[in-house]
This record gives C-alpha cells, structure tokens and sequence, in this order.
C-alpha cells in the first residue's frame, strides 16, 4: 500500500512544476521572438551614428590664420591686409592708402566663431567699390599659413562712425568688410559675408 503525501506536500510539487513550465515558455518566447531583431538594429544605428558624429567632429577640428591678403572678385578688390587697432580714446582707425587692414581686436579668419573684421579706404583698388557688393557674391581670405576661407555674402548695412558693434560680434564664423560711405564719408557701410568653407594650398 503506497504512503499519501500530505497535502502541503503535493502543492509545493504543483507549484514547483507550474514555475517550471512558466519559466521554459519565457526562454522559449525570448529564443524565438522577433522581437531581439530590433534592439539589435536600434544599437547598430546608434553605433553608426556615434561614429558619423566621431568624424564630423574630426572634420570641425579648428583653423585659424591672420588675414593677409582679402578678395572679392564681383568688385576686383584685391588687396593686402596688415594688422590695425580701433583707438577707443580717440575713436580713430590704423589707416591708410596703401593697404585694408585687420582689426587685431576681431578674431583672426577661422572656422569656429566670431567675426573678422576688415576695413580699409573707400578709394579706387581699396575699397572704394565695396559698397556695390551684392547678393551671390563671394570673398576669399588668404593667410601666410596657407589658408583661404571662402566666404559668400549675407548682407549690408550702413552705420554711424560711432557704432563700433563689429568689433565685439560673437555667433558663427563671418567676414565683416568695411569703408566709408555717404556724403563726405559722413557713414560706415558693413559688409558681412558668411563663412562657406576653407581650403590649404598644397
């Protein structure tokens, strides 16, 4: 004659092999699914583009160089520039005839931020076309390291000589160029160009 378990005997076997069951049936849906296929994509992207963004940051690594040489061809300005200062006290300019000229207190040319400015003499092979430049046209910095940023016209305006903004412009890389302007020079116009890229001699 066969011994009876007791009762709490055989429930703790029952609830033994539901819990067995349940748990192979959740292996069994995990292996199979569909579902694992996804998160695996989801994580391929993410890694692709982690990388993308790894490399355009490789790309963006900053370039700066002095401006030495400006030039917009619409309006066959070629010209040198040399280093000049604003003199706040007397609120005069570095100037002269011979060459445009590099506010030191501006950014050199770069491709990171800020805006460079550039002015020089409202005279013939300065910059006395300067005012005519219009939409669609470009200019080029060179600098003694080798670089040229091209640039590509945003906008112009025309300012009292007292406004003095250009000299503090934060925000993306730009190129500023200005000259005299107006009834004996009475005005500055501002010429802003945005930066569209950079170039190395070989």
């Amino acid at each position: 004659m066969k011994r009876r378990r007791p009762t709490g005997e055989k429930l703790t076997y029952a609830y033994v092999t539901i819990l067995n069951i349940g748990v192979g049936a959740l292996f069994f849906v995990l292996l199979t699914s569909k579902q694992v296929t996804p998160i695996v994509a989801d994580v391929m992207v993410f890694s692709n583009t982690s990388s993308m963004a790894i490399d355009v940051l490789k790309q963006q690594k900053p370039i700066v160089g002095i401006p030495g040489r400006v030039v917009v061809p619409s309006v066959g300005i070629d010209q040198t520039v040399r280093p000049g200062v604003y003199d706040s006290a007397n609120k005069t300019w570095t100037v002269d005839s011979t060459a445009a000229f590099h506010a030191t207190t501006t950014v050199p040319a770069n491709n990171a931020n800020g805006t460079t400015l550039i002015y020089g003499h409202a005279e013939w092979g300065i910059f006395g076309r300067l005012v005519e430049v219009g939409p669609g046209a470009e200019a080029y910095v060179y600098t003694p390291e080798g670089y040229r940023f091209m640039y590509v016209y945003e906008s112009s305006r025309q300012v009292d000589p007292t406004d003095v903004s250009a000299l503090t412009a934060l925000g993306s890389p730009k190129l500023l160029m200005q000259t005299c302007s107006g009834p004996f020079d009475i005005y500055r116009t501002l010429v802003t160009f945005g930066l569209k890229g950079v170039t190395r001699d070989a």
